[in-house]
């Protein structure tokens, strides 16, 4: 059984593979809401994707 700590960092280990995909989705020209991307998330998580989805989009958009 794993301890709260582990599942925390596989979820956002999960969240951070999941932003840094929707920002290269971005950068490649789809479009999305992350509004209803992040919907369900509670405060904390929704916080923390934006948050690097944002780093993600910024990177990526400086290697083209």
């Amino acid at each position: 059984m794993q301890s709260v700590e582990q599942q925390s960092i596989m979820l956002s280990g999960n969240f951070d593979f999941l932003a840094r995909s929707f920002a290269q989705m971005c950068v490649h020209g789809r479009q999305f809401d992350i509004d209803t991307i992040t919907g369900n998330m509670d405060s904390d998580s929704r916080v923390w994707f934006v948050k690097r989805y944002h780093f993600y989009l910024s990177y990526l958009a400086n290697q083209h």
